[in-house]
């Protein structure tokens, strides 16, 4: 009987600990506490009951995404060794706060980074917010670009590939020399493929020789200064490239039209937001287009009372973002749209 208590109590207090170390990020030390657990007779429910109990009755300001971290460990079986798991703790990531466009963000919600266009096409514009890019810091500011399709009425002559790189070269070119250049720090320059751009249409062929253009050209501008990005949404991705499509080389995820809107209105309720916004984010990231995990998602877009664009990361955007790959090479379910669900 004393034996059996110990063991009790042993795997009682690591889940604890597990819980505690959650909270400072560690998330070795989550598996390790949780392996202790295990070894020491507590099942995946067990775990998961201690852990709510725990994140109400013991451990203050506990976010629910770290217990949604901790129950995912549990039931996946990650912390026992389970071999074949490609992702081994796919939700061990933080929470970067930032908005694009025109809009700088407000209700205490910080503001991390900040994305602001710098034109599209063949032409530089300025639809570019400068209070928030200066909230946000020189090497936290970064530039995307409207990318026109293979049916726009400016490409001119040029091979479909070859417009694309035309785009990014405008866009490079931009970086450089726009009107608020000078804010802008961040080195991977996002294309932005959506509806309202020109061009695009049902020829899957002539669309990925566009992107792959502009992401060849963003690649190896000024010997590979920049690193390409591209802001889509999953029906746009299905629609323009199909979903068997993986480009020849890898970008910077930056995803729309998940769940955007789906939460508490950010200008009403930052902080209402922001949790909803955490407890979403582990469907967001099993998310894969081209064999890209999303690094960037815009989690809200002009709507009734509130007029902003605002996004959350899972990289800090210091100077770059990296692209993440991932498999499968396409997955949506869990997105919330029409042949996702």
């Amino acid at each position: 009987m004393l034996r059996r208590r110990d063991s009790h109590k042993i795997r009682t207090d690591a889940i604890k600990m597990a819980v505690e170390k959650s909270e400072k990020g560690c998330v070795s030390c989550v598996q390790t506490y949780l392996s202790l657990a295990k070894e020491n007779g507590a099942s995946n429910e067990e775990i998961q009951q201690t852990i709510e109990l725990v994140s109400e009755t013991e451990v203050n300001g506990i976010s629910r995404r770290n217990i949604i971290k901790l129950a995912v460990i549990a039931a996946t079986g990650v912390v026992v060794g389970s071999a074949g798991l490609e992702i081994p703790v796919a939700e061990a990531y933080s929470s970067y706060w930032g908005t694009d466009t025109n809009t700088s963000t407000c209700c205490g919600i910080p503001q991390n980074y900040y994305l602001g266009s710098f034109g599209g096409g063949l032409t530089g514009l300025n639809n570019f917010s400068v209070n928030g890019a200066t909230m946000a810091g020189f090497s936290f500011t970064y530039e995307y670009w409207a990318v026109e399709g293979p049916g726009s009425p400016n490409r001119g002559g040029r091979t479909a590939f070859d417009w694309g790189v035309a785009q990014a070269s405008a866009a490079a070119y931009q970086w450089y020399n726009n009107g608020n250049a000078g804010y802008v720090g961040g080195t991977t320059i996002f294309g932005d493929i959506e509806n309202l751009n020109p061009g695009w249409g049902s020829n899957q062929s002539d669309n990925r020789s566009v992107l792959e253009g502009f992401l060849y050209q963003i690649a190896q501008y000024n010997n590979g200064h920049f690193n390409p990005g591209l802001y889509i949404s999953v029906l746009n991705w299905s629609n323009y490239f199909g979903t068997g499509y993986t480009p020849g080389r890898p970008f910077v995820l930056w995803i729309t039209g998940c769940k955007t809107s789906f939460v508490t209105s950010p200008c009403s309720s930052g902080s209402s937001a922001m949790s909803q916004i955490n407890n979403l984010l582990p469907t967001i990231k099993n998310i894969r287009l081209g064999g890209m995990v999303p690094v960037l998602w815009q989690w809200w877009i002009p709507a009734q009372f509130c007029n902003n664009d605002f996004d959350v990361a899972t990289q800090s955007g210091n100077g770059h973002f990296n692209a993440e790959t991932g498999s499968p090479n396409y997955l949506c379910s869990g997105c919330g749209v029409t042949g996702c669900l």
